[in-house]
């Protein structure tokens, strides 16, 4: 009996294993730390025009082909609509890219793993990519 149930709880943990791999996040959904504050290692997007105390911000740890299937922390549309990146990574610069898939004009913002989240810190897109800016691609 105890071989049966040993067999038993192996083929249950082989299952719930296997869900836990299935429900892994797919690369889109790279959400930095999750926090508010972007943290050292993170690529952090902001939009200032509807400031209203809680703008709208997204992190990243990795490269991003399309903001369009990304949104804000409060639950609105990314794609075109931040105005300002600091770039916290660690050991790489970052391209924004004006289209989806690393295409069309794009800019580079060199990594400032020391900055901390304040204003002043965070750089302006150039008038191309300013609310128009769909990818970012670093290293």
């Amino acid at each position: 009996m105890g071989t049966k149930r040993a067999a038993t709880a192996a083929a249950v943990l082989g299952v719930v294993l296997s869900a836990a791999v299935v429900a892994a996040p797919a690369a889109h959904a790279d959400n930095g730390n999750g926090l508010l504050q972007c943290s050292r290692g993170e690529i952090c997007f902001k939009e200032w025009k509807h400031d209203s105390g809680n703008p709208g911000r997204r992190h990243f740890y990795y490269n991003s082909d399309n903001h369009h299937t990304t949104v804000w922390h409060h639950g609105g549309a990314f794609a075109d609509d931040a105005t300002h990146i600091l770039n916290r990574d660690s050991a790489c610069p970052v391209r924004v890219y004006k289209d989806v898939g690393y295409l069309g004009t794009y800019q580079t913002f060199v990594n400032q793993p020391a900055s901390e989240d304040y204003w002043q810190n965070y750089a302006g897109f150039s008038p191309a990519l300013y609310e128009e800016n769909s990818s970012h691609l670093r290293c």
